[in-house]
């Protein structure tokens, strides 16, 4: 599973459940949109079988010689300015990362 837009994907895990929050329920965009209103998040995992979401607040993974599951390890890129256009309204939001 590829990682949203304004984030790359990385291999390895934060060991624990999100050092911020999780485990939670959450599809990959629910996910990534959590992690973008939290001010603290620099990066989530998120399993496409079991739809669970963790959040995190290290950019890199803390374990990098295995993967854990189907976890995607998505990190946000940093200093960049993203214009996400929600199609079911016709609202514009500018999210800093």
């Amino acid at each position: 599973m590829d990682c949203p837009i304004g984030y790359t994907k990385k291999i390895g895990d934060v060991e624990k459940f999100g050092s911020i929050i999780g485990p939670m329920t959450a599809t990959l965009k629910e996910c990534a949109k959590k992690c973008n209103i939290s001010s603290d998040c620099q990066s989530f995992e998120h399993s496409e079988s079991e739809l669970l979401c963790n959040l995190n607040k290290e950019r890199e993974p803390t374990n990098t010689t295995s993967k854990n599951k189907d976890y995607t390890f998505c990190s946000k890129i940093g200093k960049m300015y993203y214009i996400l256009f929600v199609l079911n309204r016709k609202d514009i939001f500018v999210l800093h990362a």
